[in-house]
């Protein structure tokens, strides 16, 4: 087994030697990944807060009911979204590849379902 104390000093030297100029092969050194990374970050999480914001907003005044139930919904819907996601991310990652390649069955077959719950997702009753 490896010493950690090496694997912790081998990595802060790797973060030095690359922070300012791309590894071997790479296109990004660490100091642009980070901050893109960072930007992006920062930029779905206001576009997130607002969404949600404006979401649990216009819920209780579409469908006539308490405002608390429209928090509640989206609370409840963000949370099965949480574990949809690491469902689908572990089966899509773990398919196999089959004649069409690894990911094109699911983009074939899925598109259009997905297509419908969009459309009905949009949908407002009069």
């Amino acid at each position: 087994m490896k010493n950690p104390v090496n694997l912790v000093k081998n990595a802060l030297r790797g973060i030095k030697t690359y922070w300012n100029k791309p590894g071997e092969g790479r296109h990004l050194s660490i100091k642009e990944i980070v901050c893109f990374g960072g930007g992006g970050l920062g930029l779905y999480f206001i576009t997130g807060i607002v969404t949600s914001f404006i979401t649990a907003q216009q819920i209780p005044e579409i469908y006539n009911i308490d405002v608390l139930h429209g928090v509640l919904i989206l609370i409840i819907s963000s949370s099965i979204g949480l574990f949809a996601q690491t469902f689908f991310g572990k089966l899509l990652h773990s398919t196999r590849r089959t004649k069409w390649g690894k990911y094109k069955p699911y983009l074939l077959f899925l598109a259009p379902v997905l297509g419908v719950f969009a459309i009905a997702a949009t949908w407002l009753p009069q």
